[in-house]
């Protein structure tokens, strides 16, 4: 059988902003007002009334403009244009140009502050909060009253929806939904664990011990028992499953010294350092990272987003049996939501009704929907009953894929704070961790009291406070 799927997240966030009604290069194409031309196609009323507000003339002309970090696939660009050719014919839709993800990043805030915006666009979780801050994003709560998607919010994954809005505006779509998991090497772990699947209530320590027997390091060819990280998001799941903090409810304040978050930070940095259960930066370097590591057979399970398991199967193949688990449950319980991406509309888009309706038909129409879901990223939709068709596909050689990462990544309905300056925090973070957790320089304790410190700093001097 097979095991080449459409594209996965790992090619979704490397190339494919266009999916998603993308963002940024081509948002320096200059603006234009929208033309009303007379001559249409006709345009069947009933789905035109079911898919369009009705508010924007469909005679409309113009280029409506998208970005991104690439222009995706060639099967998801024809379904965008076909959109266009149905809803709006006089319009000229506009992908983005190859970019790639950190040029994105670096030139979207650049063109929103200077105003010269794209139509539509693609945000990540952790920008919502700075960019609706500073008023680059257009609250959709009007678009949604006149024309919902089918079953909102019900339907749709809280935490992903959540991730999208901000001081009680929603500000667009979730694309994704993206719980972790743990992928398993079972040729290496089945001998140590016995029991198949792991059991739903497996604990942090279950996976330390088990990570513990499985390491094998005396030989040229190593295995580790858990590949792991300390990325801010990933260690505020282990944190929250500790039962510590990273700030006060309101985040306006550090709350890294309670004995539960420090727990949680030693726990990681036991496995990166202490128990040397975890391929250190040296050999991460040498294998060309975790997703390659896994891939030759060199690590017992993968800590990691569910959404790697796509790429995983496919590199993968043969060459062992592969198996997944579930987050494991803390002593304050499980916690396996990471973050998604969305679609949201600038605040100065020429064409905001029309990318409304866009965004909406990819999550609404039934069979953009399914297409999406298996075609358009790696990991499982916003919409939870489109789930059903990433799981049909990947259960073919995971067979218990769906319950581990779909049902019990659901568990917690709690993500990452979002705050104004959670850019500007990010960098605080890696400062004070990667030393630690990369070299094994200094301890927990000292690390988050400089953390500490430098986040109340950084709070104290907001604009929150001016």
């Amino acid at each position: 059988m097979s095991r080449k799927f459409g594209l996965s997240r790992r090619d979704f966030l490397r190339v494919s902003s266009y999916a998603a009604a993308g963002v940024v290069a081509a948002a320096c194409v200059p603006t234009e007002a929208p033309v009303v031309v007379e001559e249409v196609a006709d345009v069947d009323p009933v789905r035109r009334a079911e898919f369009t507000m009705g508010t924007v003339p469909m005679e409309t002309a113009g280029t409506f403009v998208a970005g991104g970090w690439g222009p995706g696939s060639v099967a998801v660009q024809d379904q965008h244009h076909a959109w266009f050719a149905e809803f709006y014919p006089n319009m000229e839709f506009q992908p983005a140009p190859e970019g790639g993800w950190s040029a994105y990043w670096e030139t979207i805030v650049v063109l929103l502050a200077a105003g010269e915006h794209p139509d539509s666009a693609m945000i990540h979780f952790t920008r919502t909060a700075p960019f609706a801050d500073k008023g680059f994003m257009l609250p959709i709560d009007d678009y949604i009253d006149a024309l919902p998607p089918i079953d909102w919010p019900d339907d749709f994954h809280f935490t992903a929806v959540d991730n999208i809005a901000y001081k009680g505006k929603q500000y667009g779509f979730p694309i994704d939904w993206a719980p972790r998991a743990i992928l398993i090497n079972r040729d290496i772990m089945d001998p140590i664990m016995g029991d198949w699947p792991p059991p739903d209530n497996w604990t942090y320590q279950d996976l330390l011990d088990l990570a513990i027997e499985a390491t094998d390091t005396s030989g040229d060819d190593k295995v580790y028992g858990l590949a792991t990280g300390h990325w801010a998001i990933r260690q505020w799941n282990v944190t929250r499953g500790f039962g510590g903090h990273f700030f006060n409810e309101d985040v306006t304040q550090a709350n890294m010294l309670e004995p539960e978050t420090i727990e949680a930070f030693q726990f990681t940095y036991d496995v990166l350092h202490t128990h040397g259960v975890s391929p250190s930066a040296a050999d991460l370097e040498l294998f060309g990272g975790q997703f390659s590591a896994f891939a030759a057979g060199n690590i017992g399970m993968w800590w990691t987003l569910s959404d790697e398991t796509r790429a995983s199967v496919e590199a993968v193949g043969d060459s062992f049996r592969m198996g997944i688990g579930p987050e494991p449950v803390g002593p304050n319980g499980r916690f396996g939501f990471e973050g998604n991406v969305g679609w949201f509309i600038p605040s100065g888009s020429n064409f905001p009704e029309i990318g409304y309706e866009f965004m909406r038909w990819n999550l609404t129409d039934p069979e953009q929907a399914r297409f999406m879901a298996v075609n358009g990223f790696g990991g499982f939709p916003g919409r939870k009953s489109s789930g059903k068709w990433n799981v049909q596909e990947i259960e073919q050689f995971l067979p218990n894929y769906g319950h581990a990462a779909w049902v019990l990544g659901a568990e917690s309905e709690e993500h990452f704070p979002l705050f104004p300056e959670g850019q500007e925090w990010m960098p605080i973070y890696e400062q004070h961790m990667d030393p630690l957790m990369l070299e094994g320089v200094g301890s927990v304790e000292e690390a988050l009291e400089g953390l500490s410190a430098d986040t109340n700093e950084l709070f104290d001097n907001s604009v929150r406070n001016l």
